[in-house]
């Protein structure tokens, strides 16, 4: 071996001394001997030999790839001496195999050297005529130097020996390779960039783990030395770490993952080690992975990444554990630790909700580790400061970007449900705080959806005072927040109407109270939007369970019956309408004590509304017609007017005259005695029999009673004048419901033949007035109101001349006989007493009738309808006494004696039964008018 070695070794330095590179590419004799000798040195030779032969293979890769580069820009191919160098790499490579524990760092350095050599000094030469070459990203360059065969050549090499100590498992040997991979990149930083990517890329566990493990050892070794100098500590003066740092930003691109699952496992290690076995390395890992954060922004998502499930109680604890003595350590100045989190933390998007979220969480007051809460709490203090003076800079140095802010916005949401409305202080006034800062950065949609959230979800005043310290400080800078929130919250769907109507009611008596009274003074006030959008709120009404909370608000921002169009009163009135309706048929939900006072409170929102003449108008036939033509009618005891299945089905397609004709029942003249009332409908058969209502007689009563009421109590409201009107009004729309026809129906009452012009009307009227006694109810009312039974004179008439057809054409004995005609003539004969329509003693007929023969009730009937057809029941025959109460004065008795005639006959025919009847009817009526005679004629 000897031998071969002496001979060799003058043989190569004589052709490699003073030759020219050239020369040895060449394919001559001299030239392949010169590369057979330097492959037996390589192999054979001492290590300084073998150096000077690896110095050798330099010059000649630096030669290639001069030559390559040069012409390359001529736009010429160049392959020469790429023989040479596939025979020094298949080489080397045998050598790396056959003595891995030398060659392979050897190797690796040597090529590295290499590499950071000719990087250097072609970078230029590379990136040469190539548009914006300066712009053109690592991946883009990387084909270019890899096109050159010297580089290539190198970089497998280098790979190659690294590969061979990594599958041996040989921790040294990679240490040193990567160590001077640092040291390298470092002194040819940045054109050595594209080497360490593509070995990073080729290894990226084993890169970024010792490239890690490395920069720790001089990250400590620096520590160690800067505090025995003079505890001074600038990382920025440490050798390895801005290479560190630019290698693991080179592979964040494309090997995110990788550094995060080594930046974890190499953190969570030291972190979990007890603190008495903690080496220098162990305590250092956090400090300077927070340094490398601080110096690449690009490793802070990857810092952060899924920090809250790595934060376990037991990590936080031993992190307030070793806070001190990382400060004394590694950040000497005062506060420069907990600064360097807080901006680690804002200029983060993507997990800085994860951190804000782990943060409040660990400073609650449920946390007893009191290390932990306290540091938990300081950082969000210096957030939330940092975050103050960011959003209020003036324009000329704000910045649109905040990146805290920016990914707090993605999912603030979260944070209403889980923080705002918190028992916690420190968790609800933090979340405050920066669903504040969150306002001013993004506008006042979040500021908007924070009211709208505290309104639809909060339980207690507490909680709604969170929301009015959030407003307290947001109104200042951002206008309207609580007009667009009450407005959208009152269209909005899907959420709970009734804990918004709640808090809304709250709300809006809080700021009822006067100024001194309240604890948080609100500038917004919400009384005004919720006037504004007041109908929005009257659908709720539909719902009973929620008719109290609307009532609440109503309380509290009456209607303004004057600033609404026709069509919103109409609206309104139609809704508070239904709602009363709806109480009044209610049976479960409400005690009948608090259902009185819900119907007592829309009353009074309708007489606030009834200011308005339209709005008194439009309610009072609301009422009438809901009463009558709806379901509702059932409440009063109220049916259909007949059994058909849909009224006007068969209007138009089928007439009587043409059915008559067809059987051949064609009267001979109109409403003769061939005339037939048939007991069906043409065309569908015999009517159904009626339902009978469901609800007791009893419960009917009631309902009557206070519906009336509220009628009533509507009319009546206003002025004398007011309410005369009201009540004619009410009349009238009596007469526009119940008679079918708009002819004949004015006061005069005609002569009895002409009831057979308008028997079909009356007809209807009786049956319509049977199917809906509630009718009664408000004759009545409208009696006791005159002259306002005046304008219903066509109702009693027809109901009159039914009764009249009806005793005129009876056969029974006795009155009595026919009871249910008799209580409906008693009915219409009270009702016209009442309302001053007859004089007595035929204002009293109803009390000795029933006794009569039914001959006799017709006699009478027929002398009233004649007293009426002579005295028209006008509203112009009252008069006005000295209270205002309006009383019809009446002729004396002669005048229309003989109106009673017949009367008095048929009471003395029975006496017997009527005898104190009699007495009072013309005994002290004689009596009185002959005193009135006599005082008279002494006059």
């Amino acid at each position: 071996m000897m031998t071969s070695i002496e001979s060799d070794l003058p043989a190569f330095l004589a052709g490699s001394t003073g030759g020219h590179p050239s020369q040895w590419l060449q394919s001559s004799a001299s030239a392949r001997q010169l590369h057979e000798c330097a492959f037996r040195l390589l192999s054979q030779a001492p290590a300084a030999a073998k150096r000077a032969v690896l110095d050798f293979y330099a010059q000649v890769l630096e030669h290639v790839a001069g030559l390559y580069f040069r012409k390359k820009r001529e736009g010429r191919e160049y392959g020469e001496g790429r023989r040479v160098l596939d025979r020094l790499k298949a080489h080397l490579d045998e050598l790396v195999r056959a003595q891995r524990g030398f060659w392979a760092p050897t190797v690796a350095d040597w090529a590295l050297t290499c590499l950071g050599s000719l990087s250097a000094k072609y970078s230029d030469k590379v990136l040469a005529g190539l548009p914006a070459a300066n712009a053109l990203s690592l991946h883009e360059t990387l084909p270019l130097w890899l096109s050159c065969h010297a580089t290539q050549t190198l970089i497998d090499i280098t790979t190659s020996g690294i590969d061979v100590g990594l599958k041996a498992n040989d921790i040294k040997a990679t240490e040193t390779a990567v160590s001077t991979l640092l040291d390298t990149s470092v002194k040819h930083s940045p054109h050595f960039d594209w080497v360490v990517a593509h070995i990073g890329s080729c290894f990226p566990d084993t890169i970024i783990t010792r490239v890690l493990s490395v920069g720790l050892r001089d990250f400590v070794q620096y520590a160690a030395a800067q505090q025995k100098k003079d505890g001074q500590f600038n990382v920025s003066k440490i050798p390895k770490i801005n290479s560190v740092v630019g290698i693991l930003g080179h592979l964040a691109a494309t090997h995110q993952p990788e550094i995060e699952t080594a930046l974890t496992r190499m953190v969570m290690d030291s972190l979990n080690q007890p603190k008495k076995t903690m080496s220098p390395e162990d305590v250092a890992m956090v400090p300077f992975v927070l340094y490398l954060a601080s110096l690449s922004e690009m490793l802070v998502p990857i810092l952060l990444a899924d920090i809250r499930a790595k934060t376990t109680p037991d990590i936080a604890q031993k992190v307030a554990y070793l806070f001190e003595q990382w400060e004394d350590q590694y950040f000497p100045e005062d506060d420069s630790l907990v600064n360097l989190v807080v901006h680690l933390i804002v200029i983060s998007e993507s997990h800085s909700p994860a951190v804000l979220s782990l943060l409040l969480d660990l400073g609650s007051g449920e946390n007893d580790r009191r290390e932990v809460q306290n540091g938990a709490r300081l950082i969000v203090d210096l957030i939330l400061a940092e975050l103050l003076s960011m959003v209020h800079q003036t324009p000329k140095h704000f910045s649109e970007d905040i990146p805290v802010l920016k990914g707090f916005a993605s999912c603030y949401e979260s944070f209403l449900e889980r923080y705002l409305l918190s028992e916690d202080p420190f968790q609800r006034k933090s979340v405050i705080l920066l669903l504040n800062y969150l306002s001013l950065y993004q506008g006042r949609t979040v500021a908007v959806n924070v009211v709208k959230y505290c309104l639809d979800h909060a339980e207690s005043p507490e909680e709604l005072g969170i929301m009015l310290e959030f407003l307290k400080d947001t109104e200042l800078w951002i206008t309207d927040v609580v007009k667009v929130a009450v407005s959208q919250s009152i269209k909005a769907k899907g959420r709970d109407p009734k804990l918004f109507l709640i808090n809304l009611a709250q709300v809006l008596h809080y700021q009822s109270l006067p100024i001194s009274d309240q604890k948080i003074k609100v500038l917004s006030q919400f009384a005004v939007p919720v006037q504004e959008h007041i109908e929005g709120l009257l659908p709720m009404l539909s719902i009973l369970e929620l008719v109290p909370h609307v009532l609440k608000v109503l309380h509290f921002v009456p209607i303004q019956a004057e600033a609404i169009s026709i069509s919103g009163l109409h609206r309104i009135c139609h809704c508070f309408v239904q709602t009363i309706f709806n109480l009044i048929q209610d049976e479960n939900t409400f005690k009948p004590s608090e259902k009185i006072k819900l119907i007592s409170l829309c009353v009074k929102t309708l007489l606030t509304l009834s200011k308005v003449p339209v709005a008194l108008a439009i309610t009072t036939r609301f009422l009438v017609e809901g009463a009558f033509h709806s379901k509702f009618s059932e409440l009063f005891g109220g049916r259909g007017a007949d059994g058909s299945k849909s009224k006007g089905t068969l209007r138009g397609r089928v007439k009587l005259i043409d059915e008559n004709l067809k059987f051949g029942s064609m009267p001979t003249h109109p409403m003769g005695t061939s005339t037939a009332f048939h007991a069906g409908i043409i065309g569908e058969g015999k009517r159904p029999t009626m339902k009978s209502s469901l609800l007791l007689p009893k419960q009917i009563d009631e309902n009557q009673f206070l519906f009336v009421t509220v009628l009533f109590k509507i009319c009546n409201h206003g002025t004398r004048d007011e309410s005369k009107e009201a009540c004619k009004q009410l009349a009238l729309l009596l007469v526009e419901i119940f008679s079918p026809d708009v002819m004949y129906n004015g006061l005069p009452w005609p002569e009895e033949e002409f009831m057979k012009v308008t028997v079909e009307r009356d007809l209807k009227i009786a049956k319509k007035v049977e199917a809906h006694p509630l009718v009664w109810k408000i004759l009545f009312g409208l009696a006791e109101a005159r002259p306002s039974l005046c304008y219903t004179s066509v109702l009693i008439r027809g109901l009159m001349a039914v009764q009249l057809s009806f005793w005129q054409a009876s056969v029974s004995v006795k009155a009595a006989d026919c009871p249910k005609q008799l209580t409906d003539l008693k009915k219409i004969l009270e009702l016209m007493s009442v309302g001053q329509f007859l004089p007595h003693p035929l204002n009293s007929v109803s009390d000795v009738i029933h006794v009569f023969h039914a001959f006799h009730v017709h006699c009478v009937v027929v002398d009233i309808w004649n007293f009426m057809r002579d005295n028209v029941p006008s509203p112009v025959a009252f008069a006005s006494n000295s209270e205002g109460v309006l009383f019809r004065e009446f002729e004396p008795y002669k005048n229309y004696q003989d109106y009673c005639a017949r009367l008095r006959l048929i009471m003395v025919e029975h006496i017997d039964r009527v005898p104190l009847e009699f007495k009072r009817f013309f005994v002290d009526v004689s009596l009185k008018n002959e005193a009135s005679l006599h005082i008279a004629m002494e006059y």
